[in-house]
């Protein structure tokens, strides 16, 4: 193989993978193949040259949520998140990325035994290249070093915030500036519609719809055990997904930890329905909705609801949210009011949405606090690299 074009791919995926995710599942899987691989050309555009690798992108089976039917949207979403930062990480490389996109097409026989070797769903394969031209001086290595190091610095430290927002008002310029839209089209697509409501009625009915709704995300016993296998209680078990408790209610004594591990258990969770505590839940995750000044909507066509267009969205909301880390904006997803009809359709309602399926909802503001800790999973976990 290329190693060069083998090192950009490392070099980037080191980046992606700090991507956010559904419960920070990171169902994300990196296949890279040799460049003689003719048995793989009938999906591209030319044959496959000498400087060239093929890099494929596909959402790993073994790791995507499944407790609801919903989830599926949430996965490819998160593959393009992924997808999203992996493109703009490997052309800082100087590295030209030319896609082939591999769901809703039908696949021949050799992409059909790749996936299936590799338990995966296959999504995009990207034909990445270098120019033939002699090898790059310490300037220009310092450089593409330099780059890749602000932009992995500015990747690790965002976060998903789960606490309350400062309440300022966004203006207008800073709306245009988070959702200007720099990457390329044949990446984040053109049909997902992006908007921040600070309408303070419509706010407050989603803070409604998440006090009435919100407690089917723990009331459930299969979406709850699912959900509760991504919990974390020891910062120090070195996790590579989920995300620890420590990031929903602050730092607390090893004997509090405990008590949640045990009062949060599915069983447990299922017991405490009697005593209604998914709704208390539900009541304080909806009063910081109603503390919220403004919240991300990003919504897609019904008509245009392929697989390909989710996992565009996803790329778009990756570049939206790094530029909102950027500013010093951070969001906090809403996905319970997504994962069940009743309260989708009904927010769908709400915001008067037209012949369109909201896919993202989240609180957006500014905050004070520090990064807390973030599991990830290793650079040779998220990749393998394969002779064709």
């Amino acid at each position: 193989m290329n190693q060069k074009l083998l090192d950009a791919v490392n070099n980037a995926i080191e980046i992606a993978r700090w991507a956010p995710s559904s419960h920070n599942c990171q169902p994300w899987k990196v296949i890279t193949l040799e460049s003689a691989g003719k048995q793989y050309d009938v999906l591209l555009d030319k044959p496959l040259k000498s400087n060239e690798l093929l890099c494929c992108l596909a959402l790993d089976k073994k790791r995507q949520l499944n407790a609801l039917p919903s989830l599926r949207f949430e996965m490819y979403v998160s593959c393009g998140l992924f997808l999203g930062l992996f493109w703009l990480a490997v052309t800082q490389q100087k590295v030209r990325c030319r896609f082939h996109w591999l769901c809703d097409t039908e696949l021949n026989l050799s992409w059909l035994q790749l996936a299936s070797e590799h338990e995966s769903e296959l999504l995009v394969a990207m034909t990445l290249s270098t120019e033939d031209f002699e090898a790059d001086n310490e300037y220009q290595v310092s450089r593409t070093t330099s780059r890749l190091n602000q932009l992995l610095e500015l990747v690790s430290t965002r976060r998903t915030f789960r606490g309350l927002f400062q309440d300022d008002l966004f203006d207008q310029e800073t709306i245009s500036n988070l959702l200007s839209n720099h990457w390329p089209q044949l990446l984040t697509g053109l049909e997902a519609s992006a908007h921040f409501e600070q309408d303070i009625d419509h706010i407050h009915g989603v803070t409604q719809l998440v006090a009435k709704y919100a407690a089917l995300d723990f009331s459930s016993y299969r979406a709850w055990k699912e959900t509760y296998r991504y919990l974390r209680f020891d910062l120090q078990d070195n996790a590579e997904d989920g995300f620890y408790l420590q990031s929903l209610f602050g730092p607390m004594p090893k004997r509090k930890i405990k008590f949640y591990e045990y009062i949060l258990s599915p069983l447990v969770m299922q017991m405490l329905r009697l005593v209604n505590v998914p709704q208390h839940m539900a009541t304080e995750l909806s009063k910081l909705v109603d503390k919220s000044a403004q919240l991300l909507i990003i919504k897609l066509n019904k008509e245009h609801l392929s697989k390909r267009n989710l996992v565009m969205t996803g790329a778009r909301l990756m570049e939206i949210w790094l530029q909102a880390h950027h500013m010093g904006v951070a969001l906090h997803p809403i996905s319970v009011l997504l994962q069940h009809d009743e309260p989708r359709e009904t927010l769908q309602s709400l915001l008067q949405c037209h012949n369109e399926r909201i896919v993202f909802v989240a609180r957006a503001g500014y905050i004070n606090t520090a990064a807390s800790v973030s599991p990830r999973r290793p650079v040779q976990s998220i990749h393998t690299a394969v002779g064709s």
